[in-house]
Parts: C-alpha cells; sequence; structure tokens
C-alpha cells in the first residue's frame, strides 16, 4: 500500500465492491479500515476531469482513409490541413497534385480532394 495512493485505491476498492464484495472488504481492511465499506458513500467525480482538449481526426484523400491525427478540440479546417501537410504518411498522398476540395467537419472527418 506504500506505493499506491489511498486517494485513488480507497476509491476503487468502493466501486469494486459492486462487483466483488466480499474481496473488496478484505482489501479495505488489509488498507487499516477497522470499518465496513458497507457505509460508505460512493465516490464522488469530478465533471472537469470529463473534458476531453484532443481528439483524434481521421483523414481521407479522395474518399480512402489515409491517417489520423491528434488534434486539440478548437482545431479550424486550416490548422487542420497544415497539419496533414506536414504528416509524411499523408502528405505523401497530397504533394505535387492541386488541392480540388477540402470538406472539414469539425471533430469528426477531413477529406481532401486531389487531382
Amino acid at each position: 500500500w506504500e506505493t499506491n495512493p489511498r486517494e485513488v485505491v480507497e476509491p476503487f476498492v468502493l466501486m469494486l465492491s459492486c462487483y466483488a464484495p466480499h474481496i473488496a472488504e478484505e482489501i479495505w481492511n488489509r488498507m487499516g479500515r477497522a470499518d465496513s465499506l458497507t457505509y460508505h458513500d460512493w465516490p464522488v467525480h469530478d465533471e472537469a476531469l470529463l473534458v476531453e482538449d484532443q481528439y483524434i481526426l481521421p483523414v481521407q484523400v479522395n474518399g480512402k482513409m489515409r491517417g489520423s491525427l491528434e488534434v486539440p478540440m478548437e482545431t479550424d479546417e486550416k490548422q487542420a490541413l497544415d497539419q496533414v501537410k506536414e504528416v509524411a504518411k499523408i502528405s505523401k498522398w497530397i504533394e505535387g497534385k492541386q488541392v480540388v476540395k477540402v470538406i472539414f467537419v469539425p471533430q469528426k472527418i477531413l477529406n481532401v480532394i486531389v487531382k
């Protein structure tokens, strides 16, 4: 128990008690808690930890999946296209070709049509 912080282990054991109550109770006692975990409140979640600041943007060239990028949530079409040009795996399909159209759906997909 010295390596795992108590503020992480205790909520985990409380959640484990729904699925494996006897094992969870044993772990709870070995952690030095004399009282039963049955009477403890359920752990409270933090909404701020659930907010994602990045997402994976799939990139297509002429309708075929060529790769993906991890980009910030507020990425616009220009920023996404600039990042695509920096990735060798995807940029090889665009280099030396004329970009006819760019279809960008924020937080969904980027499709580059080339000729």
